[in-house]
């Protein structure tokens, strides 16, 4: 995973929007055999406040911390 992230970070490099390199690392996870989906929906709690949003790119393949 963290190979994939590096690669799409050395070809895009910085400054572009997000969706560029959200697409980009969805590409390049699908390559690697990685189940992943984009834009799933999260509710979230801050400061009293439960919050509609998206994560952008969810992981679905188990990651060993090796």
């Amino acid at each position: 995973m963290r190979g994939a992230v590096f690669e799409v970070y050395n070809i895009l490099g910085p400054g572009l929007l997000e969706s560029a390199y959200e697409a980009a690392l969805t590409y390049e996870f699908v390559k690697l055999d990685m189940e992943c989906k984009t834009q799933v929906p999260i509710n979230f709690l801050y400061n009293c406040k439960i919050y509609d949003n998206y994560l952008e790119l969810r992981n679905e393949t188990p990651v060993s911390s090796n």
